[in-house]
């Protein structure tokens, strides 16, 4: 995680945040950084272990599991937080609906392209926002198999066709950071390439 806010902070960039509201209590140096940078935070669940997943649990359960993530994240920040990931991308079709009552803006859980659209939500305005699966560290290297360098030049090349396509229509293009996996020293000389990091 250092490693990552020393190559975004000369950059200006702004990073956003899925965090598990048990990380509030654990290492709450996490969040006061964060916070000195102006990060965006949205929930992400408990933790990651599976007995906290969304699927599979009935609708009070689970409007339990957010009200709670939700209201400790607003405790430590002292703001309502505007998104949510599920952890795994988990959720059930009473996902939406109970973010919408709960206030959030938008849902990361539908990887559909590069375009924000609109959810049909009993209540309120959901806003679907792109998160990927592709340009994801995860994945790419556990799944895909690929290098540090390649995913940096995966990076780059999505940036050069977004760019492009962004001058007539405009595009978002996540990049999907886990700092165990692309905060490795072998993988992360790659990443600050990608972001043009001069010193590196």
């Amino acid at each position: 995680l250092w490693r990552m806010m020393d190559i975004m902070d000369p950059l200006g960039m702004r990073a956003t945040v899925c965090l598990n509201s048990d990380i509030i209590r654990e290492y709450p140096r996490i969040i006061e950084e964060g916070e000195k940078r102006n990060w965006a935070w949205i929930g992400h669940g408990i933790n990651n272990a599976p007995a906290n997943f969304l699927s599979g649990i009935d609708e009070d359960r689970e409007r339990e599991i957010i009200g709670a993530v939700l209201e400790d994240m607003e405790k430590a920040l002292g703001r309502k937080t505007k998104g949510w990931l599920g952890p795994f991308l988990v959720e059930t079709m009473n996902t939406p609906n109970i973010l919408a009552d709960f206030g959030v803006e938008y849902l990361c859980d539908f990887c559909a392209d590069d375009q924000p659209f609109k959810f049909n939500t009993k209540t309120g305005n959901l806003i679907s926002v792109p998160y990927t699966v592709e340009l994801n560290d995860i994945p790419a290297f556990l799944n895909l198999g690929v290098s540090g360098a390649d995913f940096g030049d995966m990076i780059i090349d999505q940036f050069d066709v977004l760019y492009a396509e962004g001058a007539t229509n405009a595009r978002c293009m996540p990049i999907c950071l886990h700092t165990f996996f692309v905060g490795q020293p072998n993988k992360f000389k790659h990443l600050a390439r990608a972001f043009r990091e001069p010193d590196l």
